[in-house]
């Protein structure tokens, strides 16, 4: 194996030679990931409460299912669901985001202190470009990526996906209602099925269209 090194003003760079392990180890599940990503909140009983926890679990297995992603699943359900609520026992004080990253054989759990970015109000601008299997929160983000990075060139925090004929799916990374005519509506095919998107289908009254 010949090992290559260099750095100039952007990042580090590997070459590698002859060295089939590395390859496959790097390039084995390019677009096979899945992940999660959800809030704690402090209580003053039970001490946190994970966010619909549940819902982002189950979600997190339909995709990696769809993706082919070999696994038991009553057993990963229940030791996933013990290593988090373990992890955010541990946690001192405040909302925590953690996010579940889950590919091949490998599982990470990654948490931080929840500090909330987005103002109450922010710009849009419409992108026509639609998500291949929007269904399942993969870690294949280039048309997210894209998307968000033409919206902020024009000015605009968050992006509209436009589909090909010519109406709106969903945010770069969220889900879209408005107000109509006094109706609360949402887009209802071919978009992720957020999990807060569903608390708010739960309990409020919206039209899927």
């Amino acid at each position: 194996m010949k090992e290559l090194k260099g750095r100039t003003t952007g990042p580090l760079v590997n070459a590698f030679n002859e060295d089939p392990g590395r390859r496959n180890q790097v390039t084995a599940n390019l677009g096979r990931k899945v992940f999660t990503t959800f809030v704690s909140h402090p209580h003053p009983e039970k001490g946190f409460v994970l966010f619909r926890f549940e819902d982002h679990l189950e979600r997190l297995l339909q995709s990696a299912e769809a993706l082919g992603l070999i696994y038991d699943a009553a057993d990963f359900r229940s030791r996933l669901s013990r290593e988090v609520h373990a992890l955010a026992a541990s946690l001192q004080g405040g909302a925590h985001i953690y996010r579940i990253v889950f590919g091949g054989d490998e599982v990470s759990i990654f948490s931080e202190r929840y500090t909330r970015t987005w103002p109450d109000i922010i710009s849009l601008a419409s992108v026509p470009i639609e998500r291949g299997f929007p269904e399942y929160k993969t870690t294949s983000a280039v048309v997210s990526v894209h998307a968000r990075t033409e919206a902020n060139k024009r000015g605009a925090q968050e992006a509209l996906l436009i589909d090909r004929d010519g109406f709106v799916r969903e945010g770069a990374w969220s889900n879209v209602f408005w107000v109509e005519n006094g109706e609360i509506l949402t887009p209802k095919l071919r978009l992720l099925p957020g999990i807060t998107r569903k608390f708010v289908l739960q309990n409020f009254l919206v039209k899927e269209r």
